[in-house]
């Protein structure tokens, strides 16, 4: 990895130094940050702006920093590029830092058949989704439709290695009357129609994703149910005198964030505060119109399209586009089965 040391040498510890130097190239900041760039590294002493820094960096180089100033990037922590090591640490601290670097970067680059693109937004997307496949913390993805946040939160569950299915629920098909029956199961008997056991989405969830797509459309009462839940990984099916125990990785999905959801009263707060962790922005296309070429190319190459090709993307890139990715790949489907270019 080439990396650059902002600032000078002598602001870094002895350890940082000597774990920096065993890799491929250092530069001490002599230079700007360019694509041949892998990590930018600083220390409390080399920057009075470090936060100035990452947010001028591109997303696809990662900002390493032994500081104690970690508040201005608390919201960003989930950015992808962002690794923090201890004002007081060890060599061993910085490999390890170094290495989790090493294993994104390479995830990363795998994603780029998944997320096309050379925009500044998907080299974020992609160091995001890399960030959160590699991490067991709740995750919530939340954009228009049509962005890719269904596929994304498979995506995330496959690549974390979990070899159980994903457990899929559309809070908008829940409901206060069935919803606990749905969520949490119930015995033989719990209730006049309940003639067998029903073991319930939480406890199909063990040891695997639960993933709550439209989770603002989640019963307030249902998400106060689900605390205990998450909190504990212990959950009481209807008619039941004893608990089970559910271990479950959480991933929600909104075309809203998290913060927009409290302030519309659609989630309880201390379901937020349990569930706020990392939050992934999934951009309309309209915001990244220039990754339209490469994204026409890549359903071209993927489709084993040699005759006919589109020549012209001036009009594509002119068009809103309300259904993101989504439309224009359904637009290329006609494009290519009726073969009107």
């Amino acid at each position: 990895m080439r990396i650059l040391i902002h600032g000078r040498e002598g602001t870094l510890s002895s350890e940082m130094l000597r774990a920096l130097r065993a890799e491929d190239e250092i530069v001490i900041g002599t230079e700007k940050v360019d694509h041949r760039t892998d990590v930018v590294a600083v220390s409390d002493d080399s920057s009075k702006d470090i936060f100035s820094i990452w947010k001028n960096l591109d997303p696809s180089v990662s900002l390493l920093m032994a500081s104690s100033h970690l508040l201005p990037f608390v919201k960003h922590l989930g950015s992808g590029n962002i690794f923090h090591i201890p004002l007081i640490h060890t060599n061993f601290d910085v490999k390890n830092a170094l290495e989790a670097i090493r294993r994104q970067r390479v995830l990363e680059n795998s994603l780029k058949s998944y997320f096309v693109g050379k925009s500044r937004i998907m080299k974020r997307l992609r160091s995001q989704i890399a960030f959160s496949s590699l991490s067991s913390l709740p995750v919530h993805l939340y954009g228009e439709t049509g962005t890719g946040k269904t596929f994304s939160s498979r995506l995330i569950h496959t690549i974390s290695g979990n070899r159980k299915k994903l457990v899929y629920v559309n809070c908008s098909n829940l409901n206060s009357n069935l919803g606990d029956s749905d969520l949490f199961g119930h015995t033989k008997g719990a209730f006049t129609s309940s003639c067998s056991e029903r073991k319930g989405l939480l406890g199909l969830a063990d040891d695997s994703t639960l993933f709550l797509d439209e989770v603002g459309d989640l019963p307030l009462d249902l998400q106060g149910k689900l605390l205990d839940a998450i909190e504990n990984g212990t959950y009481r099916k209807i008619g039941s005198d004893t608990e089970d125990r559910s271990s479950f990785r959480l991933i929600t999905a909104a075309h809203r964030s998290l913060e927009e959801l409290v302030e519309d009263k659609k989630l309880r707060k201390d379901f937020y505060y349990r569930i706020k962790n990392i939050s992934i922005y999934f951009p309309p296309l309209k915001d990244h119109l220039e990754d339209i070429p490469d994204l026409i190319k890549d359903y071209e190459e993927k489709n084993s399209i040699t005759d006919i090709r589109l020549k012209d993307w001036n009009p594509l890139m002119e068009y809103g586009w309300e259904g993101n990715v989504r439309e224009l790949l359904h637009f290329l489907d006609r494009v290519y089965k009726n073969k009107r270019l």
